[in-house]
C-alpha cells in the first residue's frame, strides 16, 4: 500500500482504514488521513507554502491589512508578518535536524526523533513492515524497528527504534495554543522535495475524532511529520487532511460553467494531538 497524506485512494486503503474513515467521514467531511493532496493549499501570504519564501513588494505593502478566511468557525487572519515568517524559517531549520525520511520499498513518509533512538511517525506509514529505512538530515542512514503501533490506525501513530542518534524534539502543550497561532511542519512532500518547511495557523481540536486542525500546507509524504509552535515544541503529528463539514463546503451543482480546471476546495490539515501521542508513548516505552 502506497502512503499518502491528504486525499486517500480508496482502492489502496486496507480494511481497518476504510472502517475508520467511514465512521468519521460523514461528520468531518474527510478527504482522507493519509491520502494525496494534488496541490498544497494556498499559502497564507500567497506563496507556494514554504515558510522561507520571501514576500513580494505587494505582499509586504498589504501585510498590515488583515486577510481573513473562515475555516470551520470564526475567521482567522491569513497573512503573516515578515517577522513571523522569519521566525518560522528559524524554527523550521532547527527542527529539520531531528526530522527523518522513512522508506519501505517504494513507500515513504516523515518521522522525527522524540527521544534517544526513538522515532515517531504515523501508523499508516509503518503498517507495511516492521523495519523501515531511515535517513537523517545530515545524510546518515540506518533502519528503524517498529516497537509501537496502532493496528487500527486510530490514533494514527507508531514508534520506531533505531541506532541512529539525532537530538530529539521537545513536546509542547495544547493548553498554550490559541486559535490563529502560527504553526510549522517539516516534511517530505513528494512533489516538492525533502525537508520542506510550511507555515499555517492553528484552528482547533476535534475531540470526538481526536484531530488537531490547522491551515499548515501538506502534501503526499508529509505523513508523520512534527507540527510545532514558533517555540519549536511539538503539538501534533501530521496525519492527513479534511475539507470540513458538508455545510461549510461550496456546492457547484447544476451551474452552467464549463470548467477548464475544476474548482479547489480549501482543506485543513489534520494532526494527532500531542496529548494522544504522550499517552501512546507511555504505553510503548
Amino acid at each position: 500500500m502506497q502512503v499518502f497524506v491528504g486525499r486517500t485512494s480508496p482502492k489502496r486503503m486496507d480494511r481497518s482504514r476504510r472502517s475508520f474513515l467511514a465512521s468519521v467521514a460523514a461528520t468531518a467531511g474527510l478527504s482522507g488521513c493519509g491520502g494525496v493532496i494534488d496541490s498544497a493549499p494556498p499559502s497564507t501570504d500567497g506563496s507556494a507554502g514554504a515558510a522561507a519564501n520571501p514576500q513580494s513588494a505587494t505582499e509586504r505593502a498589504d501585510s498590515s491589512r488583515p486577510r481573513l478566511t473562515r475555516t470551520d468557525g470564526e475567521p482567522v487572519e491569513t497573512a503573516f508578518t515578515r517577522a513571523t515568517r522569519e521566525r518560522a524559517s528559524e524554527v523550521g531549520t532547527s527542527v529539520r535536524e531531528s526530522v527523518v525520511v522513512l522508506r519501505d520499498g517504494n513507500r515513504g513518509g516523515t518521522g522525527w526523533f522524540v527521544g534517544e533512538g526513538e522515532i515517531v511517525t504515523n501508523a499508516h506509514v509503518a503498517d507495511g513492515s516492521r523495519t523501515l529505512s531511515v535517513e537523517t538530515f545530515d545524510g546518515a542512514t540506518g533502519t528503524g524497528e517498529r516497537v509501537g503501533y496502532h493496528e487500527e490506525l486510530q490514533p494514527d501513530l507508531a514508534l520506531l527504534e533505531t541506532d541512529l542518534s539525532v537530538p530529539p524534539l521537545s513536546l509542547g502543550s495544547l493548553d498554550d495554543l490559541s486559535r490563529g497561532d502560527p504553526l510549522v511542519t517539516v516534511g517530505h512532500p513528494g512533489r516538492l522535495g525533502q525537508w520542506i518547511l510550511s507555515l499555517g495557523r492553528y484552528l482547533r481540536v476535534l475531540d470526538g475524532i481526536d484531530w488537531l486542525l490547522s491551515t499548515v500546507p501538506t502534501q503526499q509524504g508529509n505523513s508523520g511529520g512534527p507540527l510545532v509552535t514558533l517555540d519549536g515544541d511539538v503539538v501534533g503529528v501530521v496525519s492527513g487532511a479534511t475539507t470540513g463539514t458538508a455545510g461549510n463546503r461550496p456546492d457547484y451543482s447544476r451551474n452552467e460553467t464549463a470548467y477548464t480546471e475544476l474548482p479547489e476546495i480549501a482543506e485543513q490539515t489534520t494532526s494527532v494531538p500531542v496529548d494522544t501521542l504522550e499517552a501512546s508513548l507511555s504505553d510503548w516505552r
